[in-house]
């Protein structure tokens, strides 16, 4: 069955943040509690069942979607790895091209140039490890 599948992930990784590409059937059947839990699924008239919702929110699993907060934690985790690896936190664009546009977004969100500005706490976090806003070092 697919939740002990889900449950299985969630103790590996800690979240629910199933890629596509990795897992497309897993990543399918969570899309679909979801839609079956907002009552927005057209394909299936059945709405999940009270164990159902029971055994999804007892693993703590969420309805809507926090793919971009583990997404930025991923990468904010990836940047502080690279601090400890190298001492600083100067990434160069050819040295780790995914880190640095990521970096660049940060800036641009911070600065409201993006769509999604930077909640108070990641700009807390980044600021711990000494990011530079202006982006010169």
């Amino acid at each position: 069955e697919f939740y002990d599948e889900l449950v299985e992930f969630w103790k590996e990784h800690g979240h629910f943040l199933v890629l596509a590409p990795e897992n497309p059937v897993l990543f399918k059947w969570i899309d679909r509690q979801r839609l079956r839990y907002n009552g927005t699924a057209s394909w299936h008239k059945t709405p999940l069942s009270k164990s159902q919702i029971y055994l999804l929110e007892r693993i703590g699993f969420p309805w809507v979607s926090n793919r971009n907060e583990i997404e930025w934690q991923m990468m904010y985790d990836k940047l502080v790895q690279f601090q400890k690896e190298r001492g600083h936190i100067q990434v160069k664009r050819l040295e780790n091209q995914s880190l640095y546009a990521w970096m660049k977004k940060q800036r641009q969100r911070y600065k409201g140039t993006a769509s999604i500005e930077l909640s108070s706490h990641q700009i807390q976090q980044l600021e711990r490890i000494g990011f530079s806003w202006s982006g010169k070092f």
